[in-house]
């Protein structure tokens, strides 16, 4: 024992007359980690975090000790771990013989298997000389693998929207892809905020192709069977190509706002006039059958004075891409004015085709000769002044989730809005937009549903 002693003092001796270099002293034998902590303990693959350490060892002199960082899935540094960097801490004597807390900024990898990152977690791992300790992580939507049960509808063109049911659907991980295209996507909650389904919108540049629901995090994907594929293609159809409508000028009238349950569009504050609009994004969702599906609006005047105009509404019931067939042409108002909010009920017949379909709102105003009365404006064509806007109008099944279970309607008809033949009267609430609309107005019960917000997982190339 006593030569062992001694050669341990030899072996001292020596590495202090060869170096006070750091990576000498870090092999020494009593080089323990005293504390450490990690910022976070549910990580996601390519983050920046803080890890926090403190070195201790007995020494003759200050000296300068290395802690070095791993990313590990096991609790020891091993061929398989990632380093993460490395940084100094200083113990002076005699004592205090631990460092001070030593802070040090990191970013995991974006794999632990070449092409994926490990759902179950793993370990940060801190280490000076021999000495290592570990602290778990877990992995930010390492959860259950979602699943696809079905879609509807079977095809759709860019824009349109699909519907999926399945299971472990999460907010923050779940992402949709039709072949390698990826779909922004929102949620389908019930009344207590639980995930019952997700919409899709069907991307640019899609094809035909399988449906996948992938398990991702921070826009990485997770391994181990995290991807659920639909059992047959979803068939991209063309854009459809609706006739145009449109002003011929700018100037004089233009649609301010337009409000459903599912968005608003405020141009109020935007002085200029445009003769058409068309945003796929502003999704009205609905269900067949559905009586007083409420629209608000308002109209302008883009600064000039409020001439008289017309407002009609038509709507592509059979999804063919035109408004002539019967029933599509479902609003006439001959009169309507500027800065007065206007509340429509919106009835979807119960054979209106599954999908996403265009409603078309067209504000025109009178033109001697031109335009003289609201016959002279149809669903395509064009006119002096005023504006043609179309959204998308998705309808689902009546006995999907959305549909709506309404109440007696409680309505005040404008007395100048005579119905043409098959059209329903706007209705005239004469308030300003920002005075809140009766409550009483439509009482629906889908209105305790939250509206669905298209977005893309945390972390995705999309964002």
């Amino acid at each position: 024992m006593k030569d062992q002693i001694t050669n341990v003092v030899k072996l001292t001796a020596i590495a202090l007359l060869v170096s006070q270099s750091s990576v000498v002293q870090a092999a020494y034998w009593d080089e323990q980690i005293g504390g450490y902590s990690a910022s976070n303990n549910q990580i996601t693959p390519g983050m920046t975090t803080t890890l926090s350490a403190t070195v201790c060892a007995q020494r003759n002199s200050n000296s300068t000790i290395p802690i070095s960082f791993y990313y590990s899935l096991t609790p020891n540094v091993s061929g398989s771990s990632t380093y993460l960097g490395s940084a100094s801490g200083s113990i002076t004597q005699p004592g205090p013989f631990c460092s001070p807390v030593v802070n040090k900024t990191v970013t995991l990898p974006t794999t632990t298997h070449g092409t994926c990152f490990s759902p179950f977690g793993g370990y940060f791992i801190f280490k000076a000389g021999s000495d290592e300790k570990s602290t778990p992580v877990g992995v930010i939507g390492g959860n259950a693998m979602p699943t696809i049960q079905s879609f509807s509808p079977a095809s759709g063109h860019p824009g349109s929207v699909i519907h999926l049911t399945g299971d472990n659907y999460d907010s923050d991980t779940t992402a949709v892809f039709i072949g390698d295209v990826e779909a922004a996507r929102g949620f389908e909650l019930d009344v207590n905020g639980n995930i019952t389904g997700i919409f899709a919108i069907v991307p640019e540049g899609a094809t035909s192709d399988r449906i996948s629901v992938k398990q991702i995090s921070n826009g990485y994907p997770l391994c181990g069977g995290s991807e659920s594929l639909s059992s047959v293609d979803f068939i991209v159809t063309p854009a459809p190509n609706y006739c145009v409508s449109s002003a011929l000028y700018d100037g004089y009238g233009k649609i301010d706002y337009v409000q459903t349950k599912n968005f608003t569009d405020n141009f109020i504050s935007d002085p200029a006039c445009g003769g058409y609009g068309y945003d796929s994004s502003r999704l009205t969702y609905t269900s067949q059958g559905t009586a007083g599906e409420q629209v608000n609006l308002q109209f302008g005047t883009c600064g000039a004075p409020d001439y008289s105009k017309l407002f009609k509404m038509y709507v592509d019931w059979n999804n063919d891409n035109d408004f002539d067939d019967p029933g599509e042409f479902v609003v006439s108002a001959p009169s309507v004015a500027a800065d007065t909010l206007y509340s429509l009920g919106l009835t979807v017949p119960s054979n209106a085709a599954l999908g996403t379909t265009r409603m078309r709102l067209i504000n025109a105003l009178y033109y001697t000769g031109v335009v003289d009365s609201a016959n002279d404006i149809l669903a395509c064509g064009s006119y002096p002044f005023g504006e043609t806007l179309d959204y998308p109008l998705d309808i689902v099944s009546s006995n999907g989730v959305l549909t709506a279970t309404n109440k007696a309607l409680n309505l005040e008809f404008n007395s100048t809005g005579l119905a043409s033949e098959g059209a329903t009267p706007l209705i005239n609430n004469p308030k300003r937009q920002n005075v809140k609309i009766k409550p009483n107005f439509i009482d629906k019960t889908e209105s305790n549903l939250p509206p669905v917000i298209f977005s893309y997982p945390e972390g995705s190339s999309k964002k």
